[in-house]
């Protein structure tokens, strides 16, 4: 383990709060939302923006379904989380910032796997 991070593991509950916190209210409050046709009559571009303009999250929808790599903000444009999904399901590695940590969460079909917190204090993950 490297000594400039620290890893801590488990507490899924509280991830599952932090994703519900993330995702949630940028999909609330009447936030602006553009969504463009692609090349594929079947994929979309999903862009959703804060109330200052700023781009509250962004990704694809393919047939109906949230599809591809999605990213969220916070209102002054920092990245607060990215992760994938997977014909609707999120899988893979997703990552969320806070101003002391990096959350690192493992999802297999919708169900978390892992947790990893990484101490950002250092900087040693960046956004």
């Amino acid at each position: 383990m490297n000594n400039q991070s620290q890893k801590t593991r488990g507490m899924k509950a509280q991830i599952i709060l932090i994703f519900v916190f993330v995702f949630g209210f940028t999909f609330s409050y009447g936030q602006t939302t553009k969504v463009e046709r692609t090349a594929s009559t079947q994929v979309m571009k999903f862009t959703q923006f804060h109330d200052n303009g700023e781009i509250a999250q962004h990704g694809h929808i393919y047939r109906n379904r949230l599809d591809g790599v999605w990213e969220s903000f916070d209102a002054e444009g920092n990245k607060i989380a990215v992760g994938n999904y997977d014909n609707g399901v999120k899988a893979g590695t997703w990552f969320f910032w806070t101003d002391e940590q990096l959350i690192e969460v493992e999802f297999t079909n919708n169900k978390v796997q892992d947790v990893i917190y990484w101490n950002t204090s250092e900087r040693t993950a960046s956004r």
